[in-house]
């Protein structure tokens, strides 16, 4: 499966709880059940322009554009089912609710990809009537939609190696869910106990601030109470292990050891609270200090001094390792879009890319030179050459045999045909080889040349519009290379076949080749392209792609 084969897609993913458990009880009303709930789903994808890629059974997976319509259409499938659990007579309708931000492909009339898979495991981890989500889909919701979510903090999702950061929303139907579901969760960074520090968020204009603070502060927090969790983890699951498998006799002593090693966890916990406390004062001091430096120097320069300094600071302490890779995690999390840097990238891009072909082209005209001054030093000095070639025979004639003798003659009759028959051109196979990856080179300035004025007059444009947009220039380049290969490489192989006169047209089969595969390039390109210009439009509401630079 090819990597253009994929694209970006908000993926919502339900599943009905305790549906196998209803179904043996009365299959009739059941049956009942999953109509109504199916109803209530197509509905609600339609009226947000979902797309259900396939149902099975009682579980939905559907795509939508964004993650805005994904949410919204969650929210809404919940609130009808809380409508329908208030009037019903019958079994009582919970769902669970998976959304995820990621890359999918389909295949035979299905969808892969991780957008599906951490979707599908994010429902899973859902508690019966709440919807579970990923940060990259509360980062792209966040004072759009109006919600009330818990974060969870990093959770440990089934056969997912990503790191996966889940929130999670407890709607009203919650309340229905009288069995009150139980199962491990596995919540690798805890939400903190007391109410001061636990992270919840409500999607307000007035609470937008501080509960951006508030998700900065505790999750900086839970990165260090996980690592040093993770540390002492081996000997949780000892203890654990041994107090199923000892008698009863001893079943208090090793219940005694386990709240030994959790009274432990907890005094770790607040001793390394006290120094992250502590730590991450000195950092935002030094980060308010930057922010002015950065004003200064308009954003292009970097003053690592307070990572140094930091850093310094913290080589005898147990933890230091743990901050210095924190650092680095901040420094990548900090780092907001700014469509003004992608266009100062772009520019720079394209200076890189001329400087390289200066230096390729002043490379290929000197060895270039050298290599037909050679040429024409051999041609001129033809007479010359064989004289010494038969000296040099000559001297050699009595140390050689007669198998030898008849090789070195059959090669020395091949090398006084060449120099017999005239001028020949042999530098000009390597220029013009050379020369096909000079044209590469040189169609390569254009294309980044085009790159970066487009990026220049473009409507400014988000993260997920310039991926857009990324896809359409990265197609157009390789298309572009493709056709300009499809010319060079045949005018190459028809020098070859006139410098050696073939008699057999060979090179023919070679630039069929290669015309049919820019046909099929061009079938597949054609389309795509305009696939990923409408979807640019719609994010930008233009009519056409000249209408995305006015």
């Amino acid at each position: 499966m090819k990597q253009t084969d994929y694209r970006l897609a908000a993926i919502m993913y339900t599943d009905i709880v305790g549906f196998s458990k209803m179904m043996g009880e009365n299959e009739a009303e059941t049956l009942n059940v999953l109509r109504i709930h199916n109803r209530i789903l197509d509905e609600a994808v339609e009226a947000c322009h979902g797309t259900v890629i396939k149902t099975i059974g009682d579980a939905y997976m559907v795509d939508f554009r964004n993650t805005v319509e994904a949410l919204q259409c969650a929210i809404e499938v919940q609130e009808k089912i809380y409508e329908y659990n208030k009037q019903t007579g019958s079994y009582i309708l919970l769902i669970r609710i998976g959304l995820h931000l990621g890359d999918i492909y389909f295949y035979e009339k299905d969808a892969f990809g991780d957008g599906i898979n951490i979707a599908a495991r994010l429902q899973s981890f859902a508690k019966p009537g709440c919807i579970c989500f990923s940060q990259d889909v509360f980062n792209q919701v966040l004072n759009k939609v109006d919600f009330h979510a818990e974060k969870l903090g990093r959770v440990s999702l089934k056969n997912i190696n990503k790191e996966i950061h889940a929130y999670e929303i407890e709607t009203k139907n919650t309340e229905f869910d009288t069995e009150k579901t139980s199962r491990n969760r596995k919540i690798l960074v805890d939400p903190v106990k007391s109410d001061e520090n636990t992270d919840f968020f409500h999607n307000t204009e007035e609470k937008s601030v501080a509960t951006e603070k508030s998700q900065e502060d505790t999750s900086k927090a839970d990165f260090f109470i996980h690592k040093i969790q993770d540390e002492k983890s081996d000997v949780n699951q000892s203890s654990a292990f041994e107090s199923q498998n000892t008698s009863e006799g001893n079943e208090k002593a090793s219940a005694h050891n386990i709240e030994n090693v959790g009274a432990a966890f907890e005094t770790i916990a607040l001793a390394a609270g006290k120094k992250i406390s502590d730590f991450f004062e000195k950092l935002d001091e030094h980060q308010k200090k930057s922010k002015k430096n950065k004003a200064r120097c308009d954003g292009d320069c970097e003053d690592p001094a307070w990572t140094e300094e930091l850093e310094a600071e913290l080589q005898d302490e147990d933890a230091a390792l743990y901050y210095k890779k924190v650092l680095k995690k901040l420094k990548k999390e900090n780092t907001q879009w700014d469509f003004a840097r992608v266009q100062k990238r772009a520019r720079a891009r394209f200076t890189r890319v001329v400087s390289g072909f200066v230096g390729h082209l002043i490379t290929f005209i000197f060895i270039n030179a050298l290599l037909w001054a050679i040429n024409f030093a051999v041609f001129e000095k033809k007479d010359e050459i064989k004289g010494k070639i038969e000296t040099e025979l000559q001297i050699a004639e009595d140390s050689l045999t007669e198998n030898e003798k008849a090789g070195i003659e059959n090669i020395v009759n091949k090398l006084y045909e060449m120099l017999s028959e005239g001028f020949f051109p042999w530098a000009a196979i390597v220029s013009f080889a050379w020369g096909i990856g000079l044209v590469s080179n040189f169609v390569e300035i254009f294309t980044e040349y085009k790159k970066s004025k487009e990026l220049q007059n473009i409507l400014p444009l988000n993260e997920e519009e310039f991926s857009l947009y990324l896809r359409i220039a990265k197609h157009r380049s390789e298309y572009i290379q493709h056709f300009c290969s499809t010319i060079t490489i045949p005018l190459f192989l028809r020098f070859l076949h006139v410098l050696f006169s073939f008699s057999f047209p060979w090179h023919l089969i070679v630039t069929a080749v290669l015309v049919f595969g820019l046909i099929m390039n061009s079938i597949n390109y054609i389309p795509k392209r305009a696939k990923y210009v409408d979807q640019l439009c719609e994010l930008k509401n233009c009519d056409n792609w000249r209408s995305l630079f006015e």
